[in-house]
């Protein structure tokens, strides 16, 4: 008598999912044009192999948990649908995964802890605060920043059920909770961007002085370091700092400047036509000369 055919249960099942109807945004890292490029002949020649990953977000929509890479191609040739496995819980899984891997820098870091916290909270009814995107420009960041981390220590530690010694060793203990939304909610995406291939991109010290700076600070000091200017944000304050202060002329000569770019030459025109010349300066436009 022959043994009986064995039988397995299914682990996952794909299913083709309007790509329309999936929001690619929130990804860690920056897509490769040449890699999507790349994929779109792959496609072409042999179809979608691997589905992408996807969780839904409860408004009909989803979110992505991997291939955004393979998403941007299957858009880019003008697919309707892509092959896809839907799994609830599976972001959340992939964040803790990566979140206990070693050599993460502290940005991806932060940005894996935010996002572990948002999806938890969630899990746990605990609405999420909209506004902590913004609370770096208010005075009371890090009370607010401090009652997050609180919060969110207390739901991840028993969604967990870690102890406080294993929770301290990867990364979600109470304070590194603190760090890494410091860095998350208080630095501007396109800063953390700029900076994420440097030295300072991967000194978490350093990201949190710069998170708790003003907007234009951010940018000025990131701008510094980007173009070797200063080699660390101390470096880049104190050469703002001996910086000469404009005095209000010169703000507002500058401001004039600024914007004269952004208009067009016919409009440029008209408005000097507009202006009341300094006595001895005659003006001319095309070949015209306009009276002071």
């Amino acid at each position: 008598m022959g043994k009986p055919e064995q039988t397995f249960d299914v682990a996952k099942t794909a299913y083709k999912v309007p790509v329309d109807l999936i929001d690619s945004d929130g990804g860690l890292r920056p897509l490769d044009p040449e890699w999507v490029v790349a994929l779109q002949g792959l496609f072409t020649a042999d179809g979608q192999e691997e589905p992408i990953e996807i969780f839904p977000k409860g408004d009909g929509r989803f979110g992505m948990t991997a291939g955004r890479q393979r998403l941007a191609a299957a858009r880019a040739l003008g697919w309707a649908t892509i092959e896809a496995y839907i799994d609830p819980a599976r972001r959340a899984r992939e964040i803790s995964e990566n979140l206990f891997k070693l050599g993460l820098s502290p940005i991806d870091h932060a940005a894996f802890v935010a996002e572990l916290v948002d999806l938890k909270r969630a899990k746990a009814g605990v609405p999420k605060d909209v506004s902590m995107q913004s609370v770096a420009a208010t005075a009371r960041w890090a009370d607010r920043i401090g009652m997050e981390a609180d919060d969110a220590s207390r739901i991840v530690r028993f969604a967990f059920g870690f102890a406080d010694d294993i929770a301290e060793k990867v990364g979600l203990s109470r304070a590194s909770i603190y760090r890494a939304l410091e860095i998350h909610r208080g630095l501007k995406p396109e800063v953390a961007e700029a900076l994420r291939g440097l030295p300072v991109g991967k000194n978490a010290s350093q990201l949190r002085a710069l998170a708790k700076m003003p907007e234009g600070d951010q940018r000025q000091v990131a701008g510094l370091i980007v173009e070797g200017q200063a080699s660390g944000v101390s470096e880049a304050q104190a050469i703002l700092k001996q910086a000469p202060v404009k005095t209000a002329e010169q703000k507002a000569v500058s401001a004039v400047l600024g914007n004269w770019s952004r208009i067009s030459p016919a409009q440029q025109k008209a408005l000097l036509r507009t202006l009341s010349m300094p006595k001895g300066v005659t003006l001319m436009i095309d070949g015209e000369a306009v009276d002071a």
